[in-house]
């Protein structure tokens, strides 16, 4: 019979939770000033970069080639 320790399994859930928070609002981050520099609505591009995080990067770089 195989045991699972749930806080273990918690533990680590959270950390990847954590990591691709960080990784998140790092990318909106960077996209926030590179839409202000760009003359782009920053706080539109900050709110996409949040929620859809290395996909919403992807559509600010392929909006930005325009």
């Amino acid at each position: 019979m195989i045991q699972i320790d749930y806080y273990a399994w918690m533990y680590s859930v959270g950390v990847r939770w954590g990591i691709w928070f960080i990784i998140g609002l790092l990318i909106a981050i960077w996209m926030y000033r590179d839409a202000q520099a760009e003359g782009e609505n920053p706080k539109l591009w900050f709110i996409i970069g949040l929620l859809l995080g290395i996909i919403g990067l992807i559509i600010w770089l392929f909006y930005k080639r325009k």
